[in-house]
């Protein structure tokens, strides 16, 4: 009897060692939650610019932006309108509709490119940012060539057809001729130069870099952080293709960390794009050269989705040396206790 009495004391006491164990890791974790975030194993290309879609905005279009996937949905309503009565009515306006369609549509594509509020949906902004591009053509045929108008809706059509990657090389063509040419309006013409020097550095025509560089103060936030992008993936000497092609200038770290200072205050999707890019320029420029604890730039800007936990599976630690170190003895220090008691108990039933 008072060995099984004996026997059930010691199965109790495991069981209070165990449940100590598991709060001691528990701190462990929670203690680390507040050092340095780590970084995500798989991380994207460097092939495209991120935020330069956002950049090319018609910002008159986007100070009117769309909130909800209800809003979109009463545009879209409200352009399919628009677009009957064109249909029925010879003496509307159609000049007017086209720029109301143009912009209806326009800022539908924003919504469900951005997708803020969890509704991103490429294929709905692809088929608006086409609808964009129609009008807007309509609208710029309709109009004066020596207008503001035609310039602003050829903006449209070109920076659009740009993005979604048709005819390239003819949207810059058209573009340089809207900044040469036309009564571009000066927010949109910065955009433009912008587009049009990402795409001279991007095609090998070094000498348009200082162009790009003094374009950063010009351009709205999301402008001057693709620009320091571009710049940084040029001197890292990565093409566009997102490949190594040239020589590594360490100039490129610094466009990276300012990128990540200037990142933490966008919105979370967009900081995401930005490190995921980051991370590509400088894992490609350095590859297995430079320790992954050790990004150029302060990882604080992105604090707010990066995990701040040991990793486990599909992710690298930059917690440290430190932090390990520490998870480490918590350990040796928990197996060696359970040996100790386990032995003490297991010899003196032994001996009684």
């Amino acid at each position: 009897m008072e060995i099984t009495f004996k026997m059930n004391q010691f199965h109790t006491l495991r069981t209070v060692i165990l449940t100590l164990v598991m709060t001691l890791f528990s701190g462990v974790g929670q203690a680390q939650s507040s050092m340095e975030p780590i970084l995500p194993l798989q991380f994207g290309s460097a092939k495209e610019v991120p935020l330069v879609e956002e950049t090319m905005r018609d910002p008159k279009i986007e100070e009117n932006s769309v909130h909800s996937a209800e809003e979109a949905s009463a545009r879209r309503d409200r352009a399919r309108t628009i677009e009957n009565q064109l249909e029925i009515d010879s003496k509307i306006n159609r000049r007017d509709s086209y720029l109301s369609l143009v912009e209806l549509y326009a800022s539908i594509a924003y919504y469900y490119t951005d997708g803020f509020d969890g509704k991103q949906d490429l294929n709905e902004a692809r088929t608006a940012q086409i609808a964009v591009i129609k009008y807007a053509d309509l609208l710029a045929n309709s109009s004066n060539k020596k207008t503001a108008e035609f310039a602003r809706a050829s903006y449209i059509v070109h920076t659009t057809r740009y993005l979604i990657g048709s005819t390239r090389d003819s949207s810059i063509k058209n573009l340089r001729f809207l900044i040469d040419k036309s009564k571009l309006n000066l927010a949109l013409k910065r955009r433009a130069e912008f587009l049009v020097n990402v795409w001279d550095v991007e095609h090998g025509r070094s000498q348009e870099l200082a162009k790009l560089k003094r374009s950063i103060g010009s351009l709205p936030k999301t402008g001057a952080i693709a620009a320091r992008l571009a710049i940084a993936r040029y001197e890292a000497g990565i093409n566009p293709s997102g490949n190594k092609s040239g020589a590594t200038r360490s100039t490129y770290k610094g466009f990276l960390a300012t990128a990540a200072k200037r990142s933490s205050t966008l919105q979370r999707s967009q900081s995401q794009k930005v490190l995921s890019f980051s991370l590509a320029i400088w894992r490609t420029a350095e590859g297995t050269r430079s320790p992954w604890a050790k990004p150029p730039f302060n990882l604080a800007a992105y604090s707010e989705f990066l995990e701040t936990v040991l990793s486990r599976s599909g992710r690298l630690s930059i917690v440290g040396l430190r932090a390990r170190t520490q998870l480490q003895s918590v350990r040796i220090k928990i197996f060696r206790s359970l040996f100790l008691v386990k032995s003490k108990w297991m010899t003196w039933i032994v001996e009684y």
